[in-house]
C-alpha cells in the first residue's frame, strides 16, 4: 500500500474519534486521524483528562450501551497496562505506574534527534504546565522496544516518555535552577551575561 493512502480517515481526535481509529488498527486498517488542535485539549465537548462513567439516561437505550460499553473499557485498560507494563521494564520500575507513556521514534536524518528532543521537550513542558509530571528515559538503540510495538525496522526509538499525576507536590511547583549569572555568559565563556 502506498505510504500516503489509508483506509480510513478520522475527522477529529476526540473521544469518538481515537475510539474509532484504535478499533480501526486492530482490523489492521492503515488510519489517519486529523485533529485541528492537539490531542487531549480543552476545546472538544469531551474535553479535559478525567472521566466519569455514567448509566443514568433518561432515554433507556443510552443505558443499555453504557452498560455494553464497560466490557470494552476494561478490556482497552487491561490492554493498554499490559503493554505500558511491558515498555516500562526497559527503562525502570518507578514508570510502571504512568498513566500512559509515548514512545518516540524518529526516522533517518541528519536533524532526526534534534527534532525528536524538541517534540519530547514540548510535551513536557505542556504537561507540566497541567500539572501532569513526566521524565525522558532511555536514549536510542532501544530494539526490544521495536519488536515489542512493532516499530519497523528503518526507524529508531529515540526515548520513552511516561506522564502522570505526582502521587505528592514537588517543589511546590517550582524549579531549583542556577541564577542566569551561573549559566548565562557573554562574548566568552566565563564573562557573566549579568553584571
Amino acid at each position: 500500500m502506498d505510504a500516503d493512502s489509508y483506509d480510513l480517515i478520522v475527522i477529529g481526535g476526540g473521544l469518538i474519534g481515537l475510539s474509532t481509529a484504535y478499533n480501526a488498527s486492530k482490523r489492521k486498517l492503515h488510519t489517519l486521524v486529523i485533529e485541528r488542535y492537539s490531542y487531549f485539549n480543552n476545546s472538544g465537548s469531551s474535553a479535559g483528562a478525567t472521566r466519569q462513567y455514567r448509566v443514568q439516561y433518561s432515554q433507556q437505550y443510552l443505558t443499555e450501551l453504557a452498560l455494553a460499553a464497560e466490557s470494552y473499557w476494561n478490556q482497552f485498560q487491561l490492554h493498554s497496562y499490559e503493554t505500558l507494563i511491558r515498555l516500562v521494564a526497559r527503562v525502570g520500575p518507578y514508570a510502571a505506574q504512568a498513566a500512559f507513556a509515548i514512545v518516540v521514534t524518529t526516522e533517518e536524518s541528519e536533524f532526526a534527534v534534534s527534532d525528536g528532543s524538541r517534540a519530547i521537550q514540548s510535551m513536557i513542558l505542556a504537561a507540566w504546565a497541567e500539572g501532569v509530571g513526566s521524565n525522558w528515559v532511555g536514549f536510542r538503540s532501544m530494539d526490544e522496544v521495536k519488536v515489542l510495538l512493532d516499530i519497523p525496522s528503518a526507524m529508531d526509538v529515540l526515548a520513552i516518555v511516561p506522564f502522570g499525576y505526582p502521587a505528592q507536590a514537588v517543589g511546590r511547583g517550582k524549579k531549583r535552577r542556577k541564577s542566569l549569572a551561573e549559566v548565562a555568559h557573554s562574548e566568552r565563556f566565563g564573562q557573566s551575561f549579568v553584571k
